[in-house]
């Protein structure tokens, strides 16, 4: 059995997010079982994982064994009275997913109370990513960030001062894109039915445009490329790279999946490393200003590709 007590300050939120944020150590399956046999207590009563519980609320999940190698601790990069910016671990939802399972915004929130989540990154990707927490601030930056989708639309405007936020990523590809340096241009439409995109390469009814700016920075059988999203489509990167015959190292669904198993690449090489800001309003303090992180594959491919040589 796992007791704990919700602590003051702590924000009302679901049962089981409550058990995800204070017992980090605690299996996610063994939890969902113990929902699953109602071996959840707040305050001695049985609860379901929708329950909305709170400060001072004494919660016991039974049949549930600690971990001591798990724990989870916010990777805070950046934060101000008005946005936080955490570097996400990969296997983690940004928002809550549809079976409520503990989420970025979860801890976040947790932290600071009030906070929006400004963008998404998928499940699989890490990296830099930007929470409001205010309303003031996360409008400012949604606006931010479509005005950038915009100008990517509208070629040539991100030459003139602009208001946005740029966003790169790193990740590892099979194979090298050809040329080093270009930009991936298409059309991409939504299956539903297979969550997942398609590129097309003329404009379609329902397909929307994406541009993405690539360069190569270590070739070889498996390259490490920098990518700009120009314009901010669902799946652009790995949907684009993959498109262009060089998919993303450890994605399964766009990707090479023999590949991705003869590397032993369980997870998605592909990385959130930097974020600029172009902003006015609540935030035109940090016109201008850019963070940065490694990812976690930055140095490794440098070093496999010399020992290739």
């Amino acid at each position: 059995m796992i007791e704990f007590i919700i602590p003051d300050g702590a924000p009302p939120m679901r049962a089981d997010r409550a058990v995800f944020l204070y017992c980090p150590s605690a299996r996610a399956g063994e939890v969902r079982s113990a929902f699953n046999r109602r071996d959840v207590k707040r305050n001695g009563e049985r609860i379901p994982p929708h329950e909305t519980v709170a400060r001072g609320d004494h919660m016991a999940i039974y049949g549930v064994a600690e971990r001591s190698d798990a724990q989870f601790t916010l990777d805070i990069i950046y934060e101000d009275k008005n946005i936080i910016i955490i570097n996400k671990p990969q296997g983690m939802s940004v928002e809550p997913d549809a079976p409520g399972g503990f989420s970025l915004a979860d801890a976040v929130r947790a932290r600071c109370g009030e906070a929006y989540a400004c963008h998404r990154l998928d499940y699989q990707t890490g990296g830099l990513t930007l929470f409001a927490k205010n309303m003031e601030a996360y409008e400012c930056a949604a606006d931010a960030f479509r005005r950038s989708t915009e100008a990517g639309v509208a070629r040539g405007s991100a030459e003139r001062k602009k208001i946005g936020i740029s966003k790169a990523y790193h990740c590892q590809t099979v194979g090298t894109p050809e040329p080093p340096e270009g930009e991936l241009l298409g059309y991409l439409i939504k299956d539903a039915k297979a969550s997942q995109v398609r590129v097309l390469r003329e404009p379609s009814p329902g397909a929307r445009l994406a541009r993405t700016r690539y360069r190569v920075l270590t070739p070889g059988d498996i390259a490490l490329v920098e990518a700009e999203p120009l314009t901010g489509r669902t799946h652009q990167i790995r949907a684009q790279l993959a498109d262009a015959g060089v998919p993303i190292l450890g994605d399964d669904k766009y990707g090479n999946r023999p590949a991705n198993r003869e590397a032993r690449a369980r997870t998605q090489r592909l990385w959130s490393v930097r974020i600029t800001f172009y902003t006015n309003g609540a935030l035109d303090y940090l016109y201008g200003k850019t963070f940065r992180v490694s990812a976690p594959f930055d140095g490794h491919i440098l070093s496999a590709n010399k020992k290739e040589k």
